[in-house]
């Protein structure tokens, strides 16, 4: 049979175009470069940053931040940690301050009040749901022996919300658990790439998970394959878009020649590669540059502002 890929090479028709694709799908391999391989940084970039749990991941952590400035950074938990040994005096309130608050649709209100200690006037506010004292009231305070600045009327708070809203730190840990528990199958994703032999895996299994993607369920699939030197290996791939991973007889594997353990199927790589016709290992700039937005919109987003609120 007539080789499709030295008609794509010349330039050929659409329908050779066609079939070269279709002809590189099953037997690309062969036309890989030598190990170790150079990686192009859209490629290394879009495996990196790929697949649709780490974008969800990034999605959810990015999103769940929002919620831990707006209301995590509000909450009395520097109280019990800076202020140590407290004193009592008393203070006059000065008015309430309308917080636009609320916990279970009861309104969060601020007391404002002036104190004196040690012959310095200090100004602060206290809060509390559902209460607030009326100007020109007498309130007893409690404040920092070693940081009079650091101060709460008794029974109120110091900040406008309790430690209970540290809840909202649920969401953005589970976005951090989806990006960080993707680091590993990244890393040898690229490995693989830079180091792993080629072969042709047999899907053997496919069974369903508990987790689904925009209403689709992933699956799991292990792909028996056979190495040069005749040895049999197992790889293994989730998808939600398992038909992609069924398309062909075989699906093009990458092992690691010491450790067949270590192996993964071509198609299912979050990095999305494809074998130039020069043999070497390329990827979409476009769809690498897509892949960093979540990120860096996350990172300089909540960055800058921590640096604003913190530290400038």
């Amino acid at each position: 049979m007539r080789n499709p890929i030295d008609a794509w090479r010349r330039g050929g028709t659409a329908a050779a175009d066609a079939a070269a694709a279709a002809y590189q799908r099953r037997v690309a391999m062969q036309f890989l470069a030598r190990p170790p391989r150079r990686l192009a940084v859209a490629l290394v970039l879009q495996t990196l940053f790929g697949g649709v749990l780490q974008q969800m991941g990034w999605l959810f952590f990015g999103f769940g931040m929002i919620f831990v400035w707006v209301f995590a950074a509000q909450a009395e938990i520097a109280w019990s940690l800076r202020a140590g040994a407290l004193g009592e005096t008393q203070a006059r309130v000065l008015g309430t301050v309308d917080t636009r608050a609320s916990i279970n649709d009861t309104p969060v209100y601020g007391t404002r009040y002036r104190f004196s200690v040690g012959g310095r006037d200090f100004e602060a506010v206290s809060y509390a749901t559902g209460r607030r004292l009326g100007t020109g009231q007498t309130a007893t305070v409690e404040y920092s022996l070693a940081r009079p600045q650091m101060s709460r009327i008794r029974g109120m708070r110091s900040t406008m919300f309790g430690p209970m809203v540290l809840i909202v730190l649920v969401f953005p840990a589970i976005g951090l658990a989806f990006v960080l528990g993707a680091v590993p199958g990244r890393l040898r994703e690229l490995h693989l790439l830079r180091h792993g032999l080629p072969a042709h895996g047999r899907l053997i299994e496919k069974s369903p998970t508990n987790t689904r993607i925009n209403d689709r369920t992933v699956y799991r699939l292990r792909f028996e394959y056979r190495t040069r030197d005749g040895r049999t290996g197992q790889a293994q791939a989730r998808s939600h878009e398992p038909e992609e991973l069924e398309d062909e007889a075989q699906e093009a594997v990458l092992y690691d020649p010491h450790d067949l353990g270590r192996a993964v199927v071509f198609d299912g790589m979050a990095g999305k590669p494809r074998v130039g016709r020069d043999g070497k290992l390329h990827a979409s700039a476009a769809a690498a540059a897509a892949r960093l937005v979540l990120p860096l919109a996350t990172l300089v987003g909540h960055g800058g502002w921590a640096w604003l609120r913190f530290l400038a």
